[in-house]
């Protein structure tokens, strides 16, 4: 045996990590690699516990530990091991060692055991023999997990199972939200940090904020594996006014989602700290707790903010990437009827625009989702936003999340004194305002430089099913194809539904639409899902087809006004031939030209690609947004004047 180890080291590993006097040896007994990382089983002997160790060891051999540090990782205590030494190798295990686990309460043993360590020398080969050296609990009189006033109020001979229960009776008296139970002894030795110096290579933290925000509970389908999971998420704010978010999943949302409220102020430690997500938020870190966490109340001395925000002008957003969390102050210069969308995945949505403006001569459009638009939206009113997205969909336009905070009329005023000095600017010049505003947002998207199918489907290899916030994986891309040439056009399964005629409110300014949800024959009466009564609907088209150009073909999906200006009718005409196809042969025939005769024909076309997840597969919907046919003599001359343009040659083409 070339080395022997330090009987004891191992509970001392997670007290004296800056002791540069200390440096244990210890025994490798296993290792388990995950992912290419080395985690290690070491062992003092009596104690064992789990280090991360970044080179590959021996079963059984020996090193002398230099630099190392501790961190939770879901749930589990580890030491991170930064620099060590090779004393030898072993034959077999040394000694008969249990797993280390920090006890419960135990701060004044820890102290009193940390003093007498301190001033106690340590020697590779133990001064008695190994089992006369009780581990460091029973030295100090303790049992593990058991407080020092709970054991004292044990009788002589008390069972395992009444010192258990006098431990988690006492423990349960302290007001601490630890997920691992109250009074849970967190080994780090902790110093709190502001939000800002969190970072993911340094587990240590422990900070005092502000819950300034509370969001609901969100259902959510695992992407590695069938089910699902919930979550819940809160912003917080520190005395230093910075902020961040931290989520809670799985047993987390059971322990916590009760204990914490919204406006109280919490001491938080025990959690992951990672890149912030900027689909959700835009802070640069953030942090995700599990039911180990460690949040406790504290009392509230008014040093952290209740609200923090970063106000942008209209103007100033028309200028910003796409996908930025911004927030806002604006009037609300329009404010539409909220409306039931229904969602491709099934159910529905409730969806409100709003047009809002500002001094900096700019307005824009909002799109509120969800909850939020049952809030108080009153067409004049200031309104503070804080935690909206900006999208280029239309131009420039902004969209609230589940995350994004609304405040009204005085509510606002009182928050920010930003929104009292709109509403004074209103009040005196809104009518100019409104006039001389320039509108970011246009009814549709920009259109980009044609392309062809290739080069839209290299594009739409970035697409993610719900996008992560960023240029590089976009949920929705849109694109025009010219020349775009139907090659197949199939008609064997119905072409088009029977939609609701009703007209229904879309908005502000006494405007309508048509229900266009699909009906049924009930009786002698079609009837729809919103409650609508009709004896004579509509059909409308909806079609799958082909496309192709000279490096690609692609399937795409058009409705009603886009698959009419394809097929060259309307649906109703197709719907009533539709019905004696099979009795009258010159329906058929009439129906079968139709089609026929839309094939080969050429278009310009506007796509939209959106990539969706269909039965656990992910695949892009290409849908036509805008069909026109090819104007050749106008195309010849465009093109014509671009090739003159490109090669600097003078001219107009005749």
């Amino acid at each position: 045996m070339a080395a022997m180890v330090t009987r004891g080291a191992v509970p001392e590993l997670f007290t004296r990590t800056d002791s540069p006097c200390f440096q244990p040896v210890l025994q490798v007994l296993d290792c388990v690699d995950k992912h290419g990382q080395l985690f290690y089983t070491i062992s003092d002997g009596n104690e064992f516990t789990t280090a991360l160790i970044p080179s590959r060891l021996h079963k059984h051999c020996y090193v002398r530990l230099h630099s190392w540090s501790v961190e939770c990782r879901d749930g589990i205590w580890l030491v991170r091991v930064q620099r060590l030494q090779l004393e030898g190798h072993g034959l077999q295990r040394e000694g008969e060692a249990t797993q280390y686990l920090p006890a419960s309460d135990v701060s004044d043993a820890k102290n009193q055991f940390v003093e007498q360590r301190r001033h106690a020398p340590y020697h590779s080969v133990p001064q008695q023999p190994a089992a006369s050296k009780a581990p460091w609990h029973q030295q100090l009189g303790r049992q593990p997990g058991v407080s020092s006033q709970a054991q004292q109020q044990q009788p002589q001979g008390a069972s395992a199972e009444r010192l258990l229960a006098s431990a988690a009776s006492s423990a349960g008296q302290q007001a601490c939200l630890d997920g691992r139970a109250p009074g849970t002894w967190n080994p780090f030795g902790q110093v709190a940090k502001a939000v800002k110096e969190l970072t993911p290579y340094n587990p240590q933290f422990r900070i005092v904020a502000r819950v300034t925000k509370k969001n609901s509970i969100r259902i959510f389908n695992y992407k590695q594996k069938e089910g699902q999971g919930h979550l819940f998420s809160i912003d917080i704010a520190d005395s230093e006014g910075s902020e961040t978010r931290a989520t809670f999943f799985g047993g987390a949302v059971d322990r916590f989602f009760e204990e914490i409220k919204e406006g109280h102020t919490y001491s938080f430690s025990g959690g992951r700290i990672k890149q912030a997500d900027k689909r959700w938020c835009k802070c640069e870190h953030e942090i995700t707790f599990d039911e180990n966490a460690v949040i406790t109340a504290t009392d509230d001395d008014g040093s952290c903010p209740h609200l923090i925000l970063d106000l942008k002008t209209l103007q100033q957003i028309g200028s910003l990437a796409k996908n930025s969390t911004v927030d806002v102050a604006a009037i609300l210069q329009e404010v539409e009827a909220a409306q039931d969308i229904t969602l491709k995945a099934g159910g529905s949505k409730t969806r409100l625009h709003v047009v809002l403006l500002d001094d900096s001569g700019a307005k824009c459009r909002l799109t509120v989702w969800g909850e939020a638009a049952q809030l108080p939206w009153q067409r004049g009113e200031v309104a503070l936003l804080k935690g909206v997205r900006s999208s280029d969909y239309g131009g420039v336009s902004l969209n609230t999340s589940f995350s994004t905070s609304c405040y009204f009329g005085q509510d606002a005023i009182r928050a920010n004194s930003r929104a009292g000095a709109l509403k004074a600017w209103f009040q005196t010049h809104g009518s100019s305002g409104v006039a001389m505003a320039r509108s970011l947002t246009n009814d549709t998207p920009a259109a980009k430089p044609p392309q062809s199918l290739a080069e839209m489907q290299a594009e739409d290899s970035s697409l993610e099913v719900s996008g992560n916030g960023d240029q590089d994986h976009p949920q929705v891309l849109y694109h025009t194809v010219f020349p775009a040439t139907v090659t197949f056009l199939p008609h064997e399964n119905k072409p088009f539904y029977i939609a609701c005629p009703a007209e229904v409110e879309a908005g502000g300014a006494g405007k309508t639409r048509s229900c266009n949800r699909k009906v049924e024959l009930i009786g002698d009466c079609w009837s729809c899902s919103s409650g609508h009564s009709c004896r004579r609907p509509k059909a409308r088209w909806i079609i799958r087809f082909v496309i192709a150009d000279q490096t690609a073909s692609q399937l795409v999906n058009a409705f009603d006004d886009k698959a009419k200006d394809i097929l060259g009718c309307e649906a109703d005409e197709v719907w009533h031939l539709w019905e004696h196809r099979e009795s009258v042969p010159e329906a058929a025939d009439r129906i079968s030209n139709i089609f026929t005769a839309a094939q080969f024909k050429r278009f310009r076309m506007r796509l939209r690609s959106k990539k969706e997840r269909w039965q656990d597969e992910d695949r892009v919907k290409v849908e036509v947004m805008e069909c026109q046919p090819i104007e050749h003599a106008k195309e010849a001359k465009t093109m014509s004047r671009d090739l003159l343009t490109t090669t600097g040659m003078r001219g107009q083409p005749s």
